[in-house]
């Protein structure tokens, strides 16, 4: 029997042939309608929220749900809110805290923190600072970095204090000499009476210091008011504070001392011991004296 073959008529592979077939061209006549592009994912929103800055570069709504996942993601994390200008103190306080900052200043930790080696560190203003610090909200971090930056920032200050300190002692000096010639030593040692005759602690007064940062004999006009004081009494043999017998210890360091003093005066004819003209004669005489009476002998006392 032979097969029909026609319009609409299947092929030998199952598949429609003829007219009726689609060949990649317009559909046919009555069939559906190809679909048209998406509309604006944005139409269907509210106006106030359709034209909000915030999604205005979002392309659909898988993009948006993206965002929201990670907006979630975020607000799991800790975080704060910086307070309002209008914040009450109770605010910002919760707000310091909430960031790192102690529940009060004697909870700062700074036992690792050490002032540097030989800049004088005044204890009881670090207290204060470390109460500001509280009060301005620093945290733990923020102020031992401070304290610690200030530290050598003082100290930097310092060893240039010290240093142009010790220019000017040097300079006062080298002029002193120029000045005093060879009696230099003899109008320090003047100088030194003085201080000793003021003053009750002369190591301490030794040590006070002006405000260009020389010590007191350091400073040039300091040094030759005191020396001219100390020659004057010098001269009228009056030394209130020269050193007595009871300072020396015992008999034997008397004796020590006595000895010292021959041996200089055997070696310098310029000697105060041998120079009657010596502004230090009548101290030095008076104070080998009081040496041999603590040394507890009498045949070797000076004429």
């Amino acid at each position: 029997m032979t097969e029909e073959t026609g319009a609409g008529a299947p092929g030998g592979d199952g598949q429609v042939t003829g007219a009726g077939a689609s060949d990649g061209g317009e559909p046919p006549a009555g069939g559906d309608p190809a679909p048209s592009p998406p509309a604006d994912w944005k139409s269907g929103l509210p106006e106030e929220l359709r034209n909000d800055p915030s999604i205005a570069n979002v392309k659909g709504v898988e993009d948006l749900a993206k965002e929201h996942v990670n907006v979630q993601r975020l607000i799991g994390k800790r975080g704060v809110t910086l307070p309002g200008k209008d914040a009450t103190a109770e605010e910002w306080d919760s707000f310091y805290n909430e960031i790192g900052r102690p529940e009060s200043a004697d909870q700062y930790d700074l036992k690792d923190f050490k002032p540097p080696e030989g800049l004088p560190w005044n204890a009881d203003l670090q207290g204060k600072m470390v109460e500001k610090a509280h009060a301005h909200g620093l945290t733990q971090t923020q102020l031992r970095g401070m304290i610690g930056d200030y530290a050598e920032a003082q100290a930097a200050e310092w060893q240039a204090f010290e240093q142009r300190a010790s220019d000017i002692a040097d300079a006062n000096e080298e002029q002193l000499r120029q000045d005093w010639g060879s009696n230099f030593d003899a109008n320090i040692e003047h100088a030194n009476r003085m201080v000793r005759a003021g003053f009750d602690d002369i190591e301490g007064a030794k040590q006070i210091r002006l405000m260009d940062g020389t010590y007191l004999l350091d400073n040039l006009a300091v040094a030759k008011a005191f020396a001219k004081i100390g020659a004057a009494l010098g001269e009228d043999g009056d030394l209130p504070g020269d050193p007595l017998p009871g300072v020396v210890s015992g008999p034997e360091a008397a004796q020590a001392e006595i000895e010292k003093i021959r041996a200089a005066a055997a070696e310098d004819p310029n000697h105060p011991y041998n120079n009657k003209k010596h502004p230090e004669h009548k101290a030095i005489h008076k104070r080998m004296y009081q040496l041999y009476e603590v040394a507890g002998s009498d045949g070797g006392h000076p004429e």
